[in-house]
Formats: structure tokens, C-alpha cells, sequence
């Protein structure tokens, strides 16, 4: 996903949304098919960028997936945003939603 500069966040900011991951939507891809499951993370430091670790129960298809590439999506706070709360005066429909959110890939 394209993310222009301004909305970019920083390390810090990341770093604080990773220390306490929460669950997280978690994608991986098998070679032929992708199996996704929420579950809890929890952030481990160390390395060059830390990791999130995982129980994984042995039901789950995602743990007969080990070592496969998977993303970790993060999330943080969202909110919806009116239309009305951007106006400036003039007829503008542009309602959004403002959302934090990180991709976490191993």
C-alpha cells in the first residue's frame, strides 16, 4: 500500500505500537494456498528490528506453515471521520476513516 510521507510513521511511533502488539490478523502463504488466523502477539526485542511471537495450536493450519513468508498486521487505534468535521466551507463529500495500523513481515 502506497503511504505518502506525512502519514508515514516514525520508529518511535512504531516501536510504541509493537510493544504491545495485542492480537493481530497474521497471513501466510504455503506455496498454494494463504491461511490467515488472529492471534496474539506478544513483542520480543533483539536483532536488527525484534519479533512478535505466537501460540500457535497444532489445529490451526497456519502451524503446519513454519518458516513460511507471513505478515503480521498490527493494529492500533481507528476512528471514522465525517465529512463534515474536514469542511472548510465549500460542498465537500470526502468522509475517510483514520486508522493506525503496522505490517509486520517474516
Amino acid at each position: 500500500m502506497h503511504i505518502q510521507n506525512h502519514f508515514r510513521m516514525s520508529d518511535d511511533e512504531a516501536a510504541r505500537l509493537l510493544a504491545n502488539p495485542g492480537a493481530c490478523d497474521v497471513v501466510a502463504w504455503g506455496g498454494e494456498s494463504l491461511e490467515a488466523s488472529y492471534l496474539p502477539m506478544c513483542f520480543q526485542p533483539g536483532g536488527e528490528h525484534g519479533s512478535l511471537t505466537t501460540h500457535i495450536a497444532k489445529i490451526n493450519p497456519l502451524a503446519a506453515m513454519d518458516g513460511a513468508p507471513a505478515v503480521a498486521m498490527v493494529h492500533g487505534a481507528d476512528a471514522f471521520i465525517a465529512s463534515a468535521w474536514l469542511s472548510d466551507g465549500e460542498d465537500v463529500e470526502a468522509p475517510g476513516w483514520n486508522y493506525l495500523v503496522l505490517a509486520a513481515y517474516g
